[in-house]
């Protein structure tokens, strides 16, 4: 397996274990030990990818919401108004989903928290 190849299926791993975990416990819950448990890998591992469990927080939800945010250019083309509609309900779709629904409410309490310096 090439190097690019085995980055991408580590970091996918590490992301997978994650989202299950807070999903279900809540990002304050999680510990970055539990998550390479779970992923099948060491520790420092982790750290190869994220500089700290903030940055996978991040990372798991440009995932989720990458499809709709691959349409914001879109936006710009045509009637506002119905690309605006299109974009809120592409968005409602993803937050509706209950783990997303879980995911998001974790994310927002990261973002809102200000111990972990993401605010503003």
């Amino acid at each position: 397996m090439k190097r690019e190849e085995q980055v991408r299926l580590t970091k996918q791993k590490l992301l997978t274990a994650a989202d299950q975990l807070i999903v279900k416990e809540g990002y304050a819950a999680v510990s970055v030990e539990r998550i390479t448990k779970l992923a099948g890998v060491s520790k420092g591992t982790f750290y190869t990818y994220f500089k700290k469990k903030g940055d996978l927080m991040i990372a798991l939800s440009q995932h989720r919401f990458a499809a709709i945010n691959d349409q914001i250019p879109l936006l710009v083309n045509g009637d506002p108004v119905e690309g605006i509609r299109h974009y809120l309900m592409s968005y409602l779709k993803v937050v509706t989903d209950q783990s997303t629904l879980a995911m998001v409410r974790s994310w927002l309490r990261f973002i809102l928290d200000p111990s972990n310096g993401q605010i503003g």
